[in-house]
């Protein structure tokens, strides 16, 4: 309801000063240096408008355009941390299968992307525990 107010409003202010502008419009001169430029009021105004629109749209792209980067990244750092957890699960499916050295090329590949978390941690203790019993 507060939306269809304000846009009621919004639409009524506007087409008062349309139509006091088509009634008393005025001229507009603009003098700098050596240049005069003369217009009518309507037109300085539609200028304006058209100015202040061109800058919301620049200000919408370049927010859009940051907010993609940082989706970008996220879903980089996403794709990493999947491709450490999947190496973590090949890990322990080989030491369990009794593979030592293919599951400590996945721990390498594990501690390479996510460095030393919790898990990667485990399955080094498992390694070595499974090594100990060889």
């Amino acid at each position: 309801m507060k939306k269809f107010v304000l846009y009621l409003f919004t639409l009524i202010t506007f087409l008062s000063l349309t139509i006091l502008l088509s009634d008393y419009s005025g001229q507009v001169t603009i003098l700098w240096k050596s240049w005069r430029i003369e217009t009518s009021l309507s037109v300085s105004i539609a200028i304006i408008i058209l100015f202040i629109i061109v800058n919301l749209i620049l200000v919408r792209f370049t927010n859009y355009i940051k907010n993609r980067n940082k989706e970008l990244n996220f879903i980089k750092k996403e794709r990493q941390i999947e491709k450490g957890l999947n190496a973590i699960s090949s890990g322990f499916s080989e030491i369990y299968k009794g593979d030592l050295n293919t599951a400590r090329k996945e721990l390498e590949k594990a501690e390479a992307v996510l460095g030393s978390h919790e898990v990667v941690r485990l399955m080094e203790k498992q390694i070595k525990k499974y090594t100990e019993n060889e």
